[in-house]
């Protein structure tokens, strides 16, 4: 697990610049050929779908203006924030355990929603006593202050200003594009797994948009999306070494899987997938997009 729940900005960051020389070669020599390692993308598309990836006049994947209520009610981590910021509105503020994490009863409270299930939990393997008992009300409160929703004091969460605003106007919209970027930006994806490479999966997280969008319209295996991932950066595979854990492109799957397709596409609603029988092999899942990731974003 990382020291942080906010994105690295040191350790990794040389890889990032060979991944930009990289692209950057690319876009010199063939800036608008469509590259068949980037499924149809060219250099310049992909170079503003990881550096630009929600600017709509750049990105060849842009997100839907004028959201429907019923496409931001599927979004479940979503509606787990935004309930949230109601509970902390509603309680006035939470005092923190001694070691500075949810109390029990918030932790049930949010969990008995019933927005985001875990499969520990759901079959008895673990009983939700702490926050770090749950993956999902681990991150919560993370991505609700890095946005600027809640602060902590004094061994309290109270709602800012910010936060007050969403809770008390209707602009659940704003709130979700609020959300939904400091969840890819600033929140640290490594921080909820023991895999030892940063990046994976977070890095070119629209470009797996654009992949869903492109594929996802019908059963494809989590290893046919590691694949196009792989081979867009190949790079990648240089920064996980062999050993009992597996060779390298079956690690990377598998942290990509996990990060990407489990705790960022899964929990956002854009994909459907049964991981009862493929827990131990994740590049066999079945993954399939749903309508909510068509209404949220477009391809250019």
């Amino acid at each position: 697990m990382t020291t942080s729940d906010s994105k690295p900005d040191n350790g990794d960051v040389e890889y990032f610049f060979e991944i930009q020389k990289y692209l950057g070669s690319l876009v010199g020599r063939r800036n608008a050929a469509p590259l068949e390692d980037f499924s149809g993308l060219s250099p310049e598309q992909m170079h503003n779908l990881l550096y630009y990836p929600l600017e709509s006049e750049r990105s060849p994947v842009s997100l839907r203006e004028n959201l429907s209520g019923e496409t931001i009610d599927a979004i479940p981590f979503f509606r787990l924030v935004e309930e949230f910021i109601k509970i902390v509105k509603r309680e006035e503020f939470i005092k923190l355990t001694p070691k500075g994490a949810l109390p029990r009863k918030i932790l049930h409270e949010l969990y008995g929603l019933g927005f985001l299930k875990e499969k520990l939990i759901e079959n008895g393997y673990v009983k939700l006593m702490r926050e770090s008992d749950s993956v999902v009300l681990n991150t919560l409160p993370i991505v609700a202050r890095l946005s600027g929703l809640i602060t902590k004091k004094f061994g309290r969460f109270t709602l800012t200003n910010r936060g007050q605003k969403f809770v008390e106007g209707n602009r659940r919209e704003e709130l979700f594009r609020l959300v939904f970027e400091t969840f890819t930006d600033k929140f640290n994806w490594d921080y909820n797994d023991g895999h030892p490479v940063s990046g994976v999966g977070q890095f070119g997280w629209g470009y797996t948009i654009f992949l869903l969008l492109k594929y996802g319209d019908s059963d494809r295996t989590v290893g046919f999306y590691a694949d196009k991932y792989m081979n867009a950066f190949p790079t990648l595979l240089d920064r996980f070494h062999v050993g009992i854990l597996g060779p390298a492109r079956k690690q990377c799957t598998s942290c990509y899987a996990l990060r990407c397709f489990e705790r960022f596409l899964k929990w956002f609603g854009f994909i459907q997938f049964n991981d009862d029988d493929e827990f131990f092999h994740r590049e066999k899942l079945l993954v399939k997009s749903t309508d909510v990731l068509a209404k949220v974003f477009a391809l250019k």
